[in-house]
C-alpha cells in the first residue's frame, strides 16, 4: 500500500514542524535591570485671578453673581509639562432648562505644544430673558492625541 505523494508531503511536513517546534534553544543573560516608569500629568490647569467671581481653589468651585443682560467670564491658564504635543479639550455640562443663557469655551480645543502653554476663557452670556435662580455647570478640561 503507498500513499499519495501529496499526504507523503503532509505527513513530512508535519513531522518537521514538530521536531524544529520541540528545539530549545538555551540563552545566556550577561546583563540584568529592573525598570520603573511613573507617568505623571501632563496638562496643568492654572485658575487665572483676573476672571470675574470667586475662585474656591480645594474644592475647584466657581462662584459668580449675575443679572439678565450681562456676561460673565472665567480663564483658566493650561500648560503642557511634556515635551510631546497634547491636544487639549475643554468642555461644560448646562443644567437642561437654560433659557436665554450661552455657555461656551474659547478655544474649546487646541494642540498644545511640549512646554507650552495658553489660555481657555468660559463666557457665560445671560440674556434679558433669562430665568432667575441657581445653576450649576461642570467644568471639564481633557487630553488627547493632537488631531
Amino acid at each position: 500500500m503507498t500513499l499519495s505523494l501529496k499526504v507523503r508531503s503532509l505527513v513530512i511536513a508535519l513531522i518537521a514542524t514538530l521536531v524544529l517546534s520541540t528545539v530549545a534553544y538555551a540563552v545566556y543573560y550577561v546583563w540584568t535591570g529592573t525598570a520603573y516608569l511613573t507617568v505623571d500629568e501632563a496638562i496643568i490647569i492654572e485658575y487665572d485671578s483676573s476672571s470675574n467671581g470667586v475662585w474656591d481653589e480645594p474644592t475647584k468651585t466657581w462662584t459668580v453673581h449675575s443679572y439678565p443682560g450681562e456676561s460673565k467670564s472665567i480663564t483658566f491658564n493650561a500648560t503642557n509639562v511634556s515635551d510631546g504635543d497634547l491636544q487639549v479639550t475643554a468642555s461644560v455640562s448646562t443644567p437642561a432648562y437654560l433659557e436665554d443663557i450661552v455657555v461656551s469655551w474659547i478655544p474649546y480645543s487646541l494642540c498644545l505644544g511640549g512646554g507650552k502653554h495658553e489660555e481657555f476663557t468660559l463666557e457665560i452670556d445671560i440674556g434679558a430673558e433669562a430665568s432667575v435662580g441657581s445653576m450649576e455647570f461642570t467644568l471639564k478640561f481633557g487630553r488627547s492625541e493632537c488631531e
